[in-house]
């Protein structure tokens, strides 16, 4: 998993993290993500939006887990006079 070369390097500070294909498609969604940002929801710039962008991933994993494989799960938001208000629906799985 991505983490485990950032784990390494903080046990090891002298050997550099291992780039692994998962490191690789995080950072890519992450970009992505941070883009869509930029493009579609006013962020300033991608630089600025990379740590919402992550902390959506990092929100999506934590919802996907414990899910089967293949499973689709939808996220509804909506901005109320209250907030946000997010609505969850599994589909299939």
């Amino acid at each position: 998993m991505w983490q485990d070369g950032f784990v390494a390097a903080l046990r090891d500070p002298t050997r550099p993290p291992a780039i692994t294909d998962d490191a690789r498609r995080y950072a890519a969604l992450a970009e992505s993500l941070a883009a869509h940002f930029v493009a579609h929801y006013g962020a300033p710039d991608r630089r600025s939006a990379l740590p919402a962008a992550e902390a959506e991933l990092a929100f999506m994993a934590e919802l996907c887990a414990g899910h089967a494989d293949d499973t689709l799960l939808s996220v509804q938001r909506e901005l109320t006079d209250a907030g946000v208000r997010e609505r969850f629906r599994v589909i299939g799985g």
